[in-house]
């Protein structure tokens, strides 16, 4: 029992090593998209969590999702999924299909 034990904290111990120093702490990605019907969003992309500021609106922080490709991120009705530079922004019923210059 205690050799089962003392693997188990010897492989966790190995997979923290893994995960690179700092990830946490990374630095913020800032990016601005234009979208359609008008719309800009502000979006500050640090860790597993986006801030989503719309235009003329307040920000709303969005934890992320599983995606297949890309990234995606979600709270409640608010949602930002896309892949490169093209996004799509969604506040509740209402979709804004999006791009970043940089």
């Amino acid at each position: 029992m205690k050799a089962l034990l003392l693997s188990i904290a010897v492989a966790g111990f190995s997979l923290a090593a893994l995960v690179p120093a700092g990830a946490a702490e990374a630095k913020p990605i800032k990016a601005k998209y234009y979208c359609n019907k008008g719309q800009t969003l502000r979006v500050v992309f640090q860790g597993n969590k986006a801030v989503v500021t719309p235009k003329g609106g307040e920000p709303i922080t969005l934890k992320q999702g599983m995606a297949a490709d890309g990234f995606y991120y979600a709270k409640g009705k608010y949602s930002l999924r896309g892949r490169g530079n093209a996004a799509t922004w969604t506040a509740g019923r209402k979709a804004f299909n999006c791009t970043s210059p940089s």
